[in-house]
Parts: C-alpha cells; structure tokens; sequence
C-alpha cells in the first residue's frame, strides 16, 4: 500500500475552511474530502470542546476505547455530513451535488484496510477513514497521480500536538478571515453566537495557530481568506510549495468532482470567494457591531498585521 500522506485544513467558523477544500477539490494529487471530515468519536474532547462546548464535540480528534472492534470504531466516528447524504440523502444539504458512494462498500473497504494488520492504532483508524472513502466513492475522478489526503475538520489547530504525534509528516493549514465579515455570515445561522463569543474563539483560534506554526514549523500553514481573494494563484502557488504539492490550476477556483462551483454555498454560508464579497459582508453589520468587534479582538488583530490583509 503507498504511503499514507494526510493534510488537514483548519478554520473557525466562516473563516473559508470549506472554501479552502474546495480550492483543492479539483488538483489531481490530492484525494480531497466531499464535506467536513468531522473524525471524532463521543469520547473525543480538548480544551474548548469540553464543558463549556465552545466548539462542537464533532470537531476534536477522535479518541477510542482500546477494546474496540474495527466494525464499531467505524460506526464511532462522528462523520455527520457524509454519513448523513449516504443514509438519508433528502435530508442532506447537500443532496443535489451528484456524490455517487454505497456505504456497505465504505465500510467493507474500511475493514479490509484493518485486517490487514495485527495492531490497530487510533493513526491506522483515521488512515483506514479516508483510505476507505475514496475507494468506494464510485464516480470520483481518479488521474493516477493522487499523493496526498485532504481533510476538513474546524477548528482541528486545536488538537495539533495529537495529529503530529500521529502523523509526523503531515500538514496542517489553518485558513484566517477577519472577524468582522466572519461574524456577519455567522449571525445567518439559526442558532449564531453571541457576538462577544465569536470573537473571544476567534482570538483563541488565531493565537492557538500561531503557536503551533512555530512548534511545527514547516508543517503549520497560516493563510489569509484575503490573501486568496485578492490574489489567488500568488496564495495558493505559495501554499502548495510548502505542501510539497505540485501547481495546478485547479486551485484558482473552488469546485466538487472537479467541476467548477459558481458559488461555495451549501459548502459553509460563504458563496463568492471575492475581494467584493468579503467586504460586502462587513459591510452588513452596524457601526456598533464593527466597533464591538475592534474592540473584543484589537490585540489578535494588531499581532497578525490585518491592516496588511484587510481595510479594517
């Protein structure tokens, strides 16, 4: 079996996480994942998904218990979007977007990867995850080139020192976008966050990323959603540098099986990946609402240079 080559994308809430695998969906190296790869189990946890559920349980790395079996720990992982479209697709949001999959096949695949050795690590586990998808996806376009594994799970930068220890050669990138058009699309949602507490995990998000992209240097990749917009081929030729991933054009616009998305939505409640757009977002909010957010992430903001990367 080749050699197993994972990168992780992580973002909080409408930071371009998804925009960012849909960048990537259509290079011809990389296996990228159709949703949010939500890979934690219920006894998953870290220090902003605990008590408080600052972040859904679903986004941590998994944990599981030493005595299980192939078979459940496939059933543990959360996987809620895909696992959804492949059991109830009419309930799924994303139920128009043509993902041809049988998830007997999945987790057939999913136990023939595990069977095949003696000792079955949490790091096997999530290799057998993505491994397993692909091999089952039906209709997805294979060029006989793939190197890499793409994932999504926000915010993941919190659970970096696990994914390192289980995969020494992996990468992760962290997506950053200015917490003014941020909160704007958040308050979309039907259950938004207040405010004060998108803010506060936003600055926790950004100072967590900046400290594990100086413990994992090399490894850790910071990218501005601004940076992309205002100038896409210079960002993405820049991040797939550091991936050690070969230039395609494919990265210069968001798609699914390869074929161009006119707009992002239903993948996150972003839609147009623009300059405009993004500001057109911030624009949405009041006066008080912009000064409220200056103020609650006035340090992050100042430490990360934003000014460089948006009119704030």
């Amino acid at each position: 079996m080749d050699t197993f080559n994972l990168i992780m994308i992580s973002a909080w809430h409408e930071q371009f996480g998804n925009g960012m695998l849909r960048m990537l969906d259509g290079h011809p190296n990389l296996y990228v994942y159709p949703f949010e790869s939500q890979v934690s189990t219920s006894l998953s946890s870290n220090i902003i998904s605990g008590p408080n559920h600052w972040v859904p349980q679903r986004y941590s790395y998994p944990e599981f218990s030493s005595e299980i079996t192939p078979e459940a720990a496939y059933h543990a992982i959360w996987d809620q979007e895909l696992k959804t479209y492949l059991r109830t697709p009419h309930l799924s949001k994303f139920k128009n977007c043509g993902l041809v999959m049988n998830e007997s096949k999945r987790i057939e695949c999913f136990l023939k990867i595990l069977g095949q050795h003696k000792r079955i690590s949490r790091a096997l586990l999530i290799e057998a995850f993505f491994r397993s998808t692909f091999m089952a996806w039906e209709n997805y376009p294979v060029s006989g080139n793939h190197s890499h594994y793409v994932g999504y799970s926000p915010p993941i930068i919190f659970d970096a020192d696990k994914f390192f220890n289980d995969f020494p050669n992996g990468h992760m990138i962290h997506v950053i976008r200015n917490p003014l058009s941020g909160f704007a699309d958040t308050i979309k949602r039907p259950f938004p966050f207040s405010l004060t507490k998108y803010c506060q995990i936003w600055n926790m998000t950004q100072i967590t990323a900046l400290v594990y992209q100086k413990k994992y240097a090399n490894k850790v990749h910071l990218v501005f959603a601004e940076d992309i917009f205002n100038n896409p081929r210079d960002s993405m030729k820049k991040l797939l540098i550091k991936l050690e991933v070969p230039w395609h054009n494919s990265v210069l616009e968001p798609s699914f099986l390869g074929q161009k998305l006119e707009q992002i939505f239903p993948w996150g409640t972003i839609r147009y990946p623009t300059s405009v757009a993004n500001s057109s977002t911030a624009a949405e909010l009041t006066v008080q609402q912009k000064e409220d957010i200056r103020t609650e992430c006035w340090p992050v903001l100042n430490l990360l240079n934003y000014d460089k990367h948006f009119n704030l």
